[in-house]
């Protein structure tokens, strides 16, 4: 009788324990979706549990996407036996943001226990309230397709369509105007197949200028003469430590370089000048425009010149005069002829001619100073993959100091056990795209929790079955 009592409260036992197994408070895992449509608030109620958690309390992080949506708020909630968390949250602008739930709860062992969920909220439905680009097509090849070096690409025929998006999302197309675009290279300075960039900027989904390209190639031809020269340099009058620029062109060149010539007829190129005249700053000395700055008064009386040179030979440009104003050196003074000395009475000695003053050479006009050159930076934006910044329209020289890019991320592939994921960041300013590796991540779990429980069972029914045996063989005896 004494048995039978201690069996049946070892299996009321361990009844109690495996039904406090079965209803363990465990997470749903799987993921969720959400969707409202721009300008509206949505609200949804998320199963979490079976049974009413213990200590349970949640969190919501936005991880990418944080422009599509606003005022997300959380709360957990139990409804009959069952556990919830609410999500609420306002659609901004059509797109989805990324989120992970975070929920922490008490386990029947007292551990704290996190589990995490990913979500996403999309948002339906435009927030423009105006038309935007959406890309644009080479609509019409140009009538020209194949140039020599030097020539300058010709636009005639080319149309270059644009697609459009309206408010109400329907769509629409045109052509565009050739001041709406921009071709890369404008001159074409080696042969071969050339690919030709056409950058339109227009009003993009953001509401700001974006960039959109199309590509197409050309054949150029190489060179049937040596460089004809369009432009020469013009000389240029400075004062010491000022600055001034040359500029020279030529058709067929495929390499432009920059020399200085001295009174004596001592040449150096433009790139090393700086040891003959030291302080000197130079710039452009391979392109069509020669910058010299911080001018010593030793480069006084110099010329500047560019050679051109193509696979048929070269040509030089004329040579442009250096006037260093405030160091100027005054011309020769020229001494006059002695006079004759008079010859004694008797007979007379006819009076000398007397020599001619030589005529001074005309002094040399001096050309205008250059007026220096104030940056005009424009409000579009260029980018690299760090930063963004403005390009000055008259030179383009860009910003001293670049913004860094704000990113807004995106997952594009999730990352698994096996194989690595993407996202995708796009900058919230500029419009710049770049994609980097995600690295998979385990997320914590409550199956600890059930591992230790499934061996305490095993342990007390090996514990049962011993005494159990023990008991009988008593017994028998």
């Amino acid at each position: 009788m004494k048995f039978k009592k201690i069996a049946s409260v070892f299996l009321c036992a361990l009844l109690l324990l495996g039904l406090s197994a079965t209803v363990l408070p465990e997470a749903h895992a799987a993921d969720f979706t959400m969707k409202t449509d721009v300008g509206k608030t949505h609200t949804e109620n998320v199963f979490i549990s079976s049974v009413t958690m213990k200590n349970i309390s949640a969190t919501v992080t936005i991880k990418s996407g944080s422009a599509y949506v606003s005022n997300l708020k959380t709360s957990v909630e139990a409804n009959n036996g069952k556990t919830y968390f609410k999500l609420s949250f306002k659609g901004e602008k059509a797109g989805t943001a990324k989120v992970e739930y975070r929920i922490r709860y008490t386990s029947i062992l007292n551990k704290h226990v996190t589990q995490t969920l990913s979500g996403e909220l999309k948002v339906s439905g435009s927030s423009n309230a105006y038309p935007y680009c959406d890309d644009i097509n080479l609509w019409q090849y140009p009538d020209k397709m194949t140039y020599n070096v030097g020539d300058k690409f010709d636009k005639t025929g080319m149309l270059i369509r644009a697609f459009w998006v309206n408010p109400d999302n329907t769509t629409w197309d045109d052509y565009i105007g050739e001041g709406d675009y921009s071709v890369s290279p404008s001159t074409f300075t080696t042969e071969g197949k050339i690919r030709v960039t056409v950058t339109a900027k227009l009003r993009g989904k953001s509401g700001k200028t974006e960039k959109f390209k199309i590509t197409f190639m050309v054949t150029v031809k190489g060179p049937t003469k040596k460089p004809s020269v369009t432009k020469h340099p013009t000389g240029e009058t400075v004062n010491t430590g000022g600055s001034c620029n040359f500029v020279a062109r030529a058709d067929g060149a495929e390499k432009i370089v920059w020399y200085l010539v001295g009174p004596d007829g001592s040449e150096v190129e433009a790139k090393n000048a700086a040891t003959v005249h030291p302080g000197l700053k130079v710039s452009g000395y391979k392109e069509e425009k020669l910058k010299l700055s911080h001018i010593p008064a030793s480069l006084n009386g110099w010329k500047a010149y560019a050679t051109f040179t193509n696979s048929k030979g070269s040509t030089d440009s004329k040579k442009a005069l250096i006037v260093v104003a405030d160091a100027a050196t005054p011309g020769p003074t020229f001494t006059p002829v002695p006079t004759a000395t008079p010859v004694p009475t008797a007979t007379p000695t006819p009076t000398p001619v007397p020599t001619p003053t030589p005529t001074p050479e005309p002094t040399a006009t001096p050309e205008p100073t250059a007026t220096p050159h104030v940056h005009s930076f424009g409000t579009t934006w260029d980018s690299d993959d760090n930063t963004h910044y403005h390009v000055c329209t008259g030179c383009g020289e860009k910003q001293a100091i670049p913004e860094p890019h704000s990113f807004e991320w995106a997952v594009t592939k999730k990352a698994t056990k096996k194989e690595d994921g993407t996202r995708v960041g796009r900058c919230s300013v500029c419009g710049f795209v770049t994609v980097q590796p995600l690295v998979y991540e385990a997320s914590s779990g409550g199956q600890a929790d059930l591992m230790l429980i499934a061996l305490i069972t095993v342990g007390v029914l090996l514990v049962f079955a011993i005494i159990v045996g023990i008991m009988l063989l008593k017994r028998r005896k």
